[in-house]
């Protein structure tokens, strides 16, 4: 095998490989992109559909607060100190509500909504910074 071939042959591994691993890195940045994507309107609809709650709502509004709490839990980190603040400020709100519909009132949502929106300002905009 003479040099010419030897080169032919590392320039291909070479272009293998360096097209493996832009395209690693390119789906990583998709699916981070994609988990923002889906916090984000995870924690708008939970948001909108706590807010709305009364006393008076359906069982199945409380199930659908729910469903959206517990996919938040799901996508959410509790290794990484912002998410955790977020999974305990969620778990406590569902608890509330969960406990006792009569709690509901303005003032348990006006402690924890702005910090639930914060907190994922903050998430998102740390996680967009490593994509």
């Amino acid at each position: 095998m003479d040099i010419s071939n030897v080169l032919t042959v590392f320039a291909l591994v070479a272009t293998i490989i360096s097209s493996h691993l832009l395209a690693s890195k390119s789906i990583r940045k998709t699916k981070k992109a994609e988990w923002v994507d889906r916090l984000s309107i995870l924690v708008s609809e939970f948001v909108s559909k706590s807010i709305a709650l009364t006393p008076n709502s359906s069982r199945s509004e409380y199930e659908k607060i729910s469903k959206k709490a517990t996919l938040l839990l799901l996508i959410l980190d509790e290794d990484k100190k912002m998410q955790k603040q977020l999974i305990q400020i969620i778990t406590e709100l569902i608890v509330i509500i969960a406990i006792d519909e009569n709690q509901l009132n303005i003032k348990i949502f006006e402690e924890r909504v702005p910090k639930i929106i914060k907190l994922t300002k903050e998430i998102v905009k740390d996680e967009l910074r490593k994509i």
